[in-house]
């Protein structure tokens, strides 16, 4: 296991990946709360149709975001989110 920190603005926007061989393994750690910024209270989970996909299989994904408040979560109000897919 290797160690290494994060030096970036916007950490919560990182992705991890990991190889040995001929497999690999990729997370994004942006629900650990790494931000500092104003939508530090933001959760956001992204889904896929199943945990295991091949070369060229059609992925259907759902992302969910929710503000956590006092009162529980809610849904974010007057906010402009944006998604980015990025093709290996």
């Amino acid at each position: 296991m290797q160690d290494t920190s994060l030096n970036v603005a916007k950490p919560e926007n990182v992705a991890v990946l990991a190889t040995t061989a001929d497999q690999f393994a990729i997370n994004t750690p942006g629900a650990w709360n790494l931000g500092t910024g104003p939508d530090r209270n933001l959760r956001r989970y992204t889904y896929t149709d199943r945990p295991v996909h091949r070369p060229f299989d059609i992925v259907h994904f759902k992302s969910i975001v929710r503000s956590e408040s006092m009162s529980g979560y809610e849904i974010p109000q007057d906010l402009e989110l944006k998604l980015e897919l990025r093709d290996p």
